[in-house]
């Protein structure tokens, strides 16, 4: 590795550890906390599917950009069962707005599920029809592993 790309390395993480300070982690685990609240989801079950989304950090996209919050809620959901028509206006909600959304969905998940975490989490990663008979996926079933194994986090 040239001295060339070991100084672009540290820039990157230098940027990265400024972006995420204790004060932001702080404030994604309030965010994270209010949500799991006003929807009835325990904190713990909240806390290990952030963790295994986002490591409970805000501006965090995945699937190509169409996930976000700290649960990772996915366009497509939001799209169809919370009624947000525009992926722009998605694109520009706040981490608060898109882990309240991911929330409402976790919390209907951890219902059906009648709190079984393993099924929670399954039904987090693949959708509601896995707790109404659908076949739930083998990357659905090895996230919801990972999730029920971990440990209780605080």
């Amino acid at each position: 590795m040239t001295l060339l790309h070991l100084a672009l390395r540290l820039l990157v993480a230098v940027i990265f550890l400024q972006t995420i300070t204790p004060a932001h982690a702080a404030e994604a685990k309030t965010i994270l906390r209010n949500a799991a609240a006003k929807h009835k989801v325990p904190y713990v079950v909240a806390l290990k599917i952030a963790t295994k989304e986002t490591r409970v950090k805000c501006g965090v996209w995945g699937d190509g950009g169409k996930s976000g919050g700290l649960l990772q809620i996915y366009w497509p959901t939001a799209n169809s069962k919370y009624a947000i028509e525009s992926f722009d206006g998605f694109k520009k909600m706040s981490c608060e707005e898109l882990t309240d959304m991911g929330m409402r969905h976790l919390s209907t998940c951890w219902r059906m599920a009648k709190g079984n975490l393993w099924k929670t989490a399954a039904c987090h990663n693949a959708g509601w029809g896995v707790l109404n008979g659908k076949p739930v996926p083998s990357m659905a079933k090895t996230y919801a592993n990972i999730v029920a194994k971990m440990v209780d986090l605080n």
